[in-house]
């Protein structure tokens, strides 16, 4: 695979007309389509990467929505089980008051089991989304070095041009009238294989 400094420092043999050798560019034309169609093939798999990432940020955020919702369902129940936990025990003051602290007890022990479970849970999911966002960032950057190599290696393709004509001659080539003489399309293959020789 070339990189962008064998582009860059590639040397094209010219021809005994001043042109450059149709074999050499042929040669080097293929070997940066390899280089090209690699880096494409790349980008297409960076890209499914990313669309898979985003799914899955997509995903912790429905769970840590989810987790916020179980979270104030626990407190809530938590301050349920308070409540019923004192509606009880205004019930049966007198001699079943440490029946009553049992309770109270009790119920502060759930309570409090519960939030904390639902807090190390909410950490969890914190932890696993911010190294998703990390992974996307590297991602990110990645992709980006992958398009900035990219558009070196395009800039970096020579530009051809058609052998300039000898000073005198009323024809490029012997076979060729003038009307029909013309500068080679660089973004044709054929012409720019035909202005070589």
């Amino acid at each position: 695979m070339l990189t962008i400094a064998q582009i860059r420092d590639y040397a094209i043999g010219r021809s005994t007309f001043g042109g450059y050798k149709s074999d050499d560019v042929d040669v080097f034309r293929e070997e940066v389509l390899e280089t090209c169609e690699k880096l494409f093939k790349d980008n297409q798999e960076l890209i499914q990467k990313l669309q898979v990432l985003a799914a899955k940020i997509e995903e912790y955020r429905s769970e840590s929505d989810e987790i916020r919702e179980i979270m104030v369902t626990a407190k809530k129940t938590a301050k349920e089980v308070l409540d019923q936990a004192n509606a009880e025990a205004e019930k049966i003051k007198g001699d079943a008051q440490a029946q009553v602290q049992e309770i109270m007890k009790e119920a502060t022990v759930q309570a409090d089991s519960i939030i904390g479970d639902t807090n190390r849970q909410i950490e969890r999911e914190k932890e696993q989304l911010a190294n998703l966002r990390q992974e996307v960032s590297g991602f990110k950057a990645r992709l980006i070095s992958i398009y900035r190599e990219h558009i070196e290696l395009i800039s970096s393709l020579p530009d051809e041009e058609a052998p300039k004509e000898a000073a005198g001659e009323e024809n490029p080539s012997p076979e060729m009238p003038v009307e029909e003489a013309h500068e080679a399309d660089p973004h044709d293959p054929d012409e720019m294989k035909n202005a070589s020789y």
